[in-house]
C-alpha cells in the first residue's frame, strides 16, 4: 500500500460487487480479497474505483488496475496509468505527473511537488522588483548588462505556460465536457486561474499577481483590479495570460503601435509592448502571428513590471 490516505473503492461489473470501506480493504480479509480476484479474473467487465471525490458519473476515472503478486499470493490496487492527477491530493494513489516523461522532465530544483500537493517553481526572474522603475528584460542590452557568475537552471514563461495547460487538463477531453459551457476565453481563464492556486514562485502564490480574462462585471474583474493594486502597492510583477483579441487585423496594428490587446481583458492595465520585446516575439513565434492574422486564435503569456497602471473596465 502506497503512502496517502486509503478512501472508500467500488467494484462494479459483477455480479456481486459493492463498496468497500478503507478499514474493509485489508489483505485478510476474505471478502475483499474474494472481490479482487474476481476482479483480476474478469479484467473486461470488472470495474475498480476509487471514492476519494465520491462516485463518479464517468466509470473511466479514477479506475484503479488489480494486480495479483504471485510471491505474496495476494492482490494489490495500483492507479490506472497516468490518472494520478484526477485523485485527491492526499490520495494514496494520487500523482502530479500525467505520464512518465513529464515526472522525469524537470529537475527538482526547478519544480518541487510539496506536501500539499501544490508545486514550487523556479522562474528566471522572480515576480518581486527590487525598485519601482526597473525595466523590463527584454528591454535590458545584454552588452550593456552581461550575465555575471553560473546562471541557475529555470523554467521560461513558455514552459510555465506549457506547465499550466498540461496540469490544468486544457488539451484533454472527456465526454463530461459536452454538457459544460463551451471553451471560450472565460472557460480557459477558469482553469488557469484554479491552476494557478496550486502554484508558488518564490513566496508568492500565483494567483495573487495573475490577470486572467474576465466578463463585464464578475467576481473575475474584481479579482484582476485588486491584483494590479496589490502588484502596484508591493512592488510585484503581474502576469496576464488570455486569448489574443479576436480581431487580429486590428489587435495587429495596436501591436505594431505598442500595445497588447487581448481577449476579455476586464480589470486589466494598459499592457504595452516595446519595440524590442515585438521583434523578439516575431523572431520566435511568426508562424503563430500568422495563423493569428488568419484567424486562428493564440494564447500569449507576458510578465511585466506595473510602476504606474490604469485601470481599463
Amino acid at each position: 500500500m502506497g503512502k496517502g490516505t486509503t478512501f472508500s473503492a467500488q467494484i462494479t461489473g459483477l455480479p456481486q460487487g459493492g463498496i468497500f470501506q478503507p478499514h474493509e480493504q485489508l489483505d485478510y480479509d476474505s471478502d475483499w480479497r474474494k472481490k479482487l480476484g474476481d476482479a483480476y479474473a474478469n479484467k473486461v467487465e470488472a470495474r475498480v474505483t476509487c471514492l476519494c471525490k465520491g462516485k463518479p458519473d464517468d466509470l473511466t476515472l479514477r479506475r484503479l488496475v488489480v494486480r495479483y503478486l504471485k510471491d505474496s499470493d495476494r492482490y494489490s490496487l495500483s492507479g490506472w496509468k497516468h490518472s494520478g492527477g484526477q485523485h485527491r491530493h492526499d490520495c494514496r494513489f494520487y500523482s502530479v505527473w500525467p505520464d512518465d516523461t513529464s515526472a522525469g522532465a524537470y529537475l527538482s530544483s526547478v519544480v518541487r511537488v510539496n506536501d500539499d500537493g501544490t508545486f514550487s517553481i523556479t522562474l528566471p526572474v522572480g515576480l518581486s522588483r527590487q525598485n519601482g522603475t526597473d525595466k523590463p528584460i527584454s528591454d535590458v542590452n545584454p552588452a550593456r548588462h552581461p550575465r555575471t557568475g553560473k546562471s541557475k537552471p529555470s523554467m521560461s514563461l513558455l514552459g510555465l505556460g506549457h506547465f499550466i495547460w498540461q496540469q490544468a487538463e486544457i488539451n484533454t477531453w472527456k465526454p463530461q465536457y459536452v454538457k459544460n459551457r463551451p471553451r471560450n476565453a472565460l472557460w480557459l481563464a477558469s482553469r488557469i486561474s484554479g491552476m494557478a492556486q496550486n502554484i508558488r514562485v518564490s513566496r508568492l502564490t500565483l494567483a495573487d499577481v495573475l490577470l486572467v480574462s474576465a466578463a463585464g462585471e464578475g467576481t473575475q474583474k474584481q479579482a484582476n483590479q485588486q491584483r494590479v493594486r496589490y502588484a502596484t502597492e508591493n512592488k510585484k510583477r503581474l502576469m496576464a495570460i488570455a486569448l489574443l483579441k479576436a480581431d487580429a487585423k486590428d489587435g495587429y496594428t495596436a501591436l505594431q503601435a505598442g500595445r497588447l490587446s487581448l481577449s476579455s481583458p476586464i480589470g486589466f492595465p494598459t499592457l504595452n509592448v516595446s519595440p524590442n520585446t515585438l521583434r523578439a516575439c516575431e523572431r520566435s513565434f511568426g508562424s503563430e502571428l500568422n495563423a493569428w492574422r488568419r484567424g486562428i486564435r493564440w494564447l500569449p503569456s507576458l510578465k511585466r513590471s506595473l510602476p504606474r497602471c490604469a485601470l481599463r473596465g
